[in-house]
């Protein structure tokens, strides 16, 4: 497993070399800027998923979700419409995947959920 400093992109063995690795209450961190250091393949996804949504900003590429009147009362606001930009589109084919089936196992998760709840009401009832 390699670590690297999200910030600067130094990897751990880089910090140790360079007397730049700190060890704060139990967490390594970089000496130059004081980040945590992460896994390399979270380095690697973040990294994917702001230039995916930069990608779809630069292409103008959003989905547009219609204004929650109900939604927007409850909080006081006025209703607007909420652009949220299709980064999906501008990853990875194997991130996408891995995407898509860490969906699909939370939908699994709650369709599981759900069906012990009915099974549930229905002993009471």
């Amino acid at each position: 497993m390699s670590y690297i400093c999200p910030t600067c992109k130094k990897t751990r063995d880089q910090l140790v070399e360079e007397k730049k690795l700190n060890l704060v209450q139990g967490y390594e961190q970089c000496g130059y800027c004081g980040s945590d250091m992460e896994d390399e393949s979270v380095v690697l996804r973040e990294e994917l998923l702001k230039e995916g949504e930069r990608k779809a900003i630069e292409k103008n590429d959003y989905t547009v979700l219609p204004p929650d009147p109900e939604l927007a009362a409850a909080l006081g606001i006025e209703p607007e419409e909420t652009k949220l930009p299709n980064i999906d589109k501008y990853l990875p084919e194997w991130y996408q995947k891995e995407l898509e089936e860490k969906t699909e196992a939370t939908n699994e998760l709650f369709r599981s959920l759900n069906k012990g709840y009915k099974d549930y009401t229905e002993i009471i009832d």
